[in-house]
C-alpha cells in the first residue's frame, strides 16, 4: 500500500487548515514523538538510556498530570529543584515502549509507583493551572502513600496567582478519590482496590495536606504580594477555604 506523506500547510485548502488542530506540547506529546522514538531499539526506559553506566538513587518523586504544559512543568521542576537533585518522574523512568499494564501489576503497592515513592526521600507534587492532578488517581494515590510512608511532600505550580488559589480551592472542596480518573480505567480499579474501604480516609489525608500547603504559600505572600497592595482586592486562603 501506498504510504501518505504529510502535506506542507502551503498545500491544505482553507477547509483543511480550519480543521487543524495545534498540538499542545504536555507529556503525551514528549513521550509519543521523542521518548518511544529513541527508546524503541533499546528496549529500555528513557532514563536508563541515558544513565547506563551510573546507578542513582532517588531524590525526588514527581507526582503530575501528563495534560501539564510540558515548558511549564519543566520550569516549576526547575525552581522546586535544587543542583544535581534526581528525579523519578514515570515518563522516563518506565519502559514506554513496553506493556505498563503488565509492569504495574495487580498489587499497587508492589507498583513501580509505589516502590519508587518509598525509595524517595521526597514527594514532589506539580500541579498545573488547572490543578488537574486532584482529579486523577494516581496523583491523590501518591500523595496518601507519600503521608502514608511519612515522606516530605512539597506542592509547587507554576504561578501561585489568585486564580490559581481559587482553582485548587475549589478542587479540594471537590475531592473524592472515587470521582477521579486514570487514562487506563483499570489504574483506577486497581487503586481503588488497594484503598478499599479508606476512601474517606485517602480524600482527608490529601486535602489536608494541600490545604496546609497553600496556608503556607499565603503565609509568605500576605505581606508582600501585590494582591494585597492597597487599593488591591485581597486574595488570601482563608477567604476561600473550603468549608
Amino acid at each position: 500500500h501506498a504510504t501518505s506523506q504529510p502535506r506542507p500547510l502551503a498545500a491544505l485548502s482553507a477547509r483543511e487548515r480550519a480543521a487543524l488542530v495545534e498540538l499542545e506540547p504536555n507529556m503525551h506529546v514528549v513521550v509519543d514523538r521523542y521518548v518511544r522514538p529513541r527508546t524503541r531499539d533499546e528496549g529500555c526506559s528513557f532514563a536508563l538510556l541515558k544513565n547506563k553506566d551510573c546507578e542513582k538513587s532517588i531524590d525526588c518523586f514527581i507526582s503530575h498530570c501528563w495534560n501539564h504544559n510540558f515548558p511549564e512543568f519543566v520550569q516549576t521542576l526547575h525552581d522546586a529543584l535544587e543542583g544535581e537533585e534526581t528525579v523519578w518522574i514515570c515518563s522516563f523512568a518506565l519502559n514506554q515502549n513496553a506493556d505498563i499494564s503488565a509492569e504495574l501489576g495487580s498489587d499497587t503497592l508492589q507498583s513501580p509507583f509505589a516502590r519508587a515513592l518509598r525509595e524517595s526521600e521526597e514527594v514532589i507534587l506539580v500541579l498545573d493551572k488547572t490543578a488537574e492532578p486532584l482529579t486523577r488517581s494516581w496523583c491523590v494515590y501518591e500523595v496518601y502513600l507519600a503521608t502514608l510512608h511519612r515522606k516530605r511532600l512539597d506542592i509547587w505550580t507554576h504561578d501561585w496567582s489568585p486564580e490559581m488559589f481559587k482553582q485548587l480551592a475549589e478542587r479540594v472542596a471537590n475531592l473524592d478519590v472515587r470521582n477521579c480518573k486514570a487514562s487506563n480505567p483499570e489504574d483506577h480499579a486497581r487503586i481503588m482496590q488497594a484503598i478499599a474501604g479508606k476512601e474517606d480516609e485517602v480524600n482527608q489525608q490529601v486535602k489536608r495536606i494541600v490545604s496546609r500547603e497553600m496556608k503556607k504559600v499565603d503565609a509568605m505572600n500576605r505581606d508582600s504580594s501585590p494582591w494585597n497592595a492597597p487599593g488591591s482586592e485581597a486574595t488570601s486562603w482563608h477567604s476561600m477555604e473550603p468549608g
